[in-house]
């Protein structure tokens, strides 16, 4: 929009007005910082359907963040191959497939609820998912404040390498519809025995002995180091625990685990020692 070049400057009491709509797109190189290049990095991708998310998730660079002001109903597996942080804000449910993070990959979880994960197929007509896979995992994942809900198989399902680091804190874990098989299950695939970061406090683990197998939390093939270990803070709901066969281990929890940092809540667990492993 321009001035006529040839009107004068007298004023004539009119009046103007007009709806602007300005469409931008930053261009990669910044020369507006104020000599910071890097002023506006860290930059926060709002999506309030699937459509949004799976843009921002396109657009959106390491040190990003994703937040989620809706529901997201995903139509095929979610793969995270940025260093992101997705948030939900408190109230945002991902649904109906599996989470894949990057194996070298920096990605923070927070504030959403999990649930209904499926990956059955026509070819695979058995719905066994997890609602959160880790495979050959060396980069970090932190896991705080989420909720899962009805996963068919394990909650978490993660196989990391020498390196990794992983903090799950803060989380409520609850099968309410569906009987699941392990909540956390982390396993080291290498076939010897590897140092990882786990941190796994404050955790919620609800209605254990319904599990099928497993149970709480199965930890395999990490050297159990203190300074890089921790499981302490968590509660356990094992009410009405019984044994099932020559599976003692509804409550399975990774060995050197620390049971006096925790809150085990049962009636029928005579011998956490025998039951909890």
């Amino acid at each position: 929009y321009g001035m006529d070049e040839n009107a004068g400057n007298t004023y004539r009491d009119k009046t103007f007005s007009a709806d602007v709509s300005i469409l931008a797109k930053q261009d990669t190189y910044e020369s507006d910082g104020f000599g910071n290049d890097q002023y506006d990095a860290g930059a926060v991708w709002p999506a309030a359907n699937t459509a949004e998310f799976n843009e921002a998730l396109t657009k959106a660079e390491d040190g990003d963040t994703i937040a989620l002001t809706s529901n997201i109903v995903l139509d095929r597996d979610l793969n995270i191959n940025k260093n992101i942080t997705i948030d939900g804000m408190n109230n945002a449910v991902i649904s109906d497939k599996p989470v894949n993070v990057g194996a070298t990959n920096k990605v923070a979880l927070k504030n959403i609820t999990f649930t209904a994960p499926d990956n059955s197929s026509e070819t695979h007509p058995v719905n066994n998912a997890s609602s959160l896979y880790a495979n050959d995992f060396s980069g970090s994942l932190i896991i705080d404040g989420c909720t899962f809900v009805d996963a068919p198989w394990d909650a978490l399902q993660i196989t990391p390498f020498e390196g990794a680091e992983i903090i799950i804190t803060n989380n409520i874990f609850a099968n309410d519809a569906i009987t699941g098989y392990r909540y956390v299950h982390i396993q080291n695939v290498t076939g010897t025995e590897i140092r990882a970061t786990i941190k796994m406090n404050g955790n919620d683990f609800k209605g254990v002995a319904d599990m099928t197998d497993g149970g709480a939390i199965c930890i395999e093939g990490i050297i159990y180091d203190e300074s890089i270990v921790d499981y302490s803070g968590n509660t356990f709901d094992v009410d009405d625990l019984s044994p099932n066969g020559d599976n003692l281990a509804y409550l399975w929890l990774a060995d050197g685990f620390a049971y006096s940092g925790n809150v085990v809540n049962y009636d029928n667990l005579l011998d956490p020692e025998v039951y909890c492993k």
